[in-house]
């Protein structure tokens, strides 16, 4: 396997581009040779800059792809990107909890909704975060690309974005 920096091959550095070849594609990523002992992860959410249904969609076996390791996982298991593998990549920051940002409806499901709000990844309205009272159909008060205000409340235990349409507002009892 090719890889782009000389090393021991026993552990990847962080921060580091490589060049390795998809040896596995499943639904949520594909796993990538790139020269070391272990093999690693490109999430789903890693492959490109917008949100992707289908790995099977830009990827394929044996596709040679140009990565970046950013980190290990709860295993010792290398993460990778291939969207962050280019040299201009700058690590962005992350948004700011509490903040109200401007976004865009970039997928709905039955549990809420993906919003693009300028980071590089989108964030999870959950359907109970939409409005103040309680909803069943998402595509009831939401559509495709629509411009909408999210409050970002969080980062879930998966690294997730969270956010908040029905807090993007102050309540009138709240500016008391």
């Amino acid at each position: 396997m090719i890889i782009s920096k000389e090393n021991d091959r026993k552990s990847p550095k962080i921060g580091e581009v490589y060049t390795g070849k998809v040896i596995k594609i499943v639904p949520f990523g594909a796993f990538v040779d790139f020269g070391f002992e272990k093999d690693g992860l490109v999430h789903i959410s890693e492959i490109e800059e917008q949100r992707i249904d289908r790995v099977e969609s830009v990827l394929s076996m044996d596709q040679e792809v140009k990565i970046r390791m950013i980190g290990f996982n709860e295993k010792g298991s290398p993460k990778l990107s291939i969207k962050k593998a280019n040299n201009s990549y700058v690590p962005q920051d992350p948004p700011k909890e509490d903040k109200v940002y401007k976004g865009i409806v970039k997928s709905i499901k039955e549990f809420g909704a993906f919003v693009d709000f300028g980071f590089e990844k989108d964030g999870l309205v959950h359907i109970s975060e939409i409005a103040e009272n309680r909803i069943r159909d998402v595509e009831s008060v939401l559509s495709m690309d629509q411009e909408v205000d999210v409050r970002f409340i969080g980062v879930d235990d998966r690294g997730r974005f969270k956010l908040s349409i029905r807090r993007a507002f102050p309540r009138v009892n709240d500016e008391a």
